[in-house]
Parts: structure tokens; C-alpha cells; sequence
């Protein structure tokens, strides 16, 4: 059975050198997020979560939303709530309209720490930084279309992407946002957009 593991199917297939080097890529990220908690004494997961609770805004701060971003458990995701809180870096907000239901801030420590735990990505900027414009258009470009795909074969979870966008809308072949009223380059289009509204047909 052939697979991009395979060094003699890389040999001999293009698609699976390219899947091998993006295998090599991810790899990168978990390096990174395993030093980033040695450093700190949390789990790859716990960072994820400070991180993404900084960066994003508070109707995304629920267990269910994480538990759908990181492609886990709701039950994986508690525990890692659960740590983070014993730690004090996140605290929990009830909703005034259900007792049941809550969503989740960072304290300043937690906020401190998902600052540095953001930067730990820097290395992989600085190295595409080197690609001149035009390089980095192909690149995006290739990549945006391939995370759209996988998306759509269930291979990722739903993205805060242009194409998914009650927002997006392609006139005569271009790219335009309703909410910003402008026309988008390929290269401008967005991956992860806090404005983003899911498009329901």
C-alpha cells in the first residue's frame, strides 16, 4: 500500500513529497508547543486555549466552541479548563440568562502568560518572512485552498474563513466583503476572521 511516508513513493509521486513536507511542517508547531510547556508546565492543549481565548472574542469562550475549534472532546477540553483554573490563569462567567451556562476569561496572569505563550510561533513568521511577495502570494494561496478542501472533506473543523462567510460574496470572479464593502485580493482573504458569520444556504 503506497503512503508519503514512504521514501520511495516520494520518489516517485510530487503529492506525496508535498504531504511528507507538510508533515515535517506540523512537527515545527509541536516542537514548539512542547518547549513553549516545558517552560511553563502546561500541556500543548492549555496553551492553545490561553492563546486562543486572547485572540478571539468572548462568544467564542466556550467549552462547546473549543471543544469544535480543536477538533476534541467537550470532555478533553474540561479537563484542560479545569487545570487552567486550578492554576489561575482563566476564570469562569456565568451567563446572566442561564445558570447552567458559562464562558471563560483570562486573568491578567492567564493573560501574561497566553503573550508569551503567542510569540512561540515567531521562528516559523521569521523564516517565511525571507519569501519575497510574490512567493508568499503562490504559498497562501495554496494553502488556503487546501485548508478549504480539507474542510470540506471533514478533514478540519469549520473555519472562520471568506468562503464559509455570510459576507463573502464572488462578483464576476472577485472577492468582495459585504461587512468591510471592498474588494479582496487572494492574498487578503481571511483564514480565521472574528467578524466571520457561518453561511447557511
Amino acid at each position: 500500500m503506497s503512503s508519503p511516508f514512504d521514501p520511495l513513493q516520494q520518489e516517485n509521486s510530487l503529492d506525496a513529497r508535498i504531504t511528507f513536507a507538510l508533515e515535517r511542517i506540523s512537527l515545527v508547531f509541536k516542537s514548539l508547543l512542547l518547549e513553549q510547556g516545558k517552560q511553563t508546565n502546561l500541556s500543548p492543549i492549555q496553551l492553545q486555549i490561553l492563546v486562543f481565548l486572547l485572540y478571539h472574542s468572548p462568544e467564542m469562550h466556550r467549552v462547546s466552541y473549543l471543544a469544535q475549534e480543536f477538533n476534541l472532546t467537550k470532555a478533553t477540553i474540561s479537563d484542560s479548563v479545569k487545570a487552567l483554573i486550578q492554576k489561575g490563569l482563566i476564570k469562569k462567567v456565568s451567563d446572566p440568562n442561564d445558570s447552567r451556562s458559562f464562558s471563560l476569561n483570562l486573568t491578567s496572569k492567564g493573560k501574561d502568560q497566553a503573550q508569551d505563550a503567542a510569540q512561540m510561533a515567531n521562528p516559523m513568521t521569521k523564516v517565511i518572512g525571507k519569501y519575497t511577495r510574490d512567493q508568499k502570494e503562490i504559498f497562501y494561496g495554496i494553502l488556503f485552498n487546501t485548508i478549504k478542501d480539507l474542510q470540506a472533506n471533514g478533514l478540519v473543523p469549520m473555519q472562520r474563513m471568506c468562503f464559509s462567510c455570510a459576507n463573502y460574496q464572488n462578483k464576476s470572479g472577485e472577492h468582495y466583503c459585504n461587512l468591510l464593502k471592498k474588494s479582496m485580493e487572494d492574498s487578503e482573504l481571511r483564514l480565521d476572521c472574528n467578524d466571520h458569520q457561518v453561511y447557511l444556504p
